[in-house]
């Protein structure tokens, strides 16, 4: 019985993994994705400069409490 449970919690502990894993490379691909669509130079800069300079429209505003930032 003991060992029935521990091969099953293995196989749970191998199935979080691997969505672990997969997850981590999506936003792997995701970074580069957005990466490649800025130039070297705006890189460099701060983002919320490159945001105001290429997206006048954009609105960023900082929450409080959590300092997060909230795009609109």
């Amino acid at each position: 019985m003991e060992k029935n449970r521990n091969a099953s919690l293995e196989h749970q502990i191998s199935a979080i993994r691997v969505v672990r894993d997969v997850d981590i490379e999506r936003l792997l691909m995701e970074l580069r994705l957005v990466r490649s669509c800025f130039s070297e130079e705006q890189l460099w800069k701060p983002m919320l400069q490159v945001f105001e300079e290429t997206l006048p429209n954009l609105s960023i505003v900082k929450e409080e409490g959590n300092g997060k930032f909230d795009v609109k």
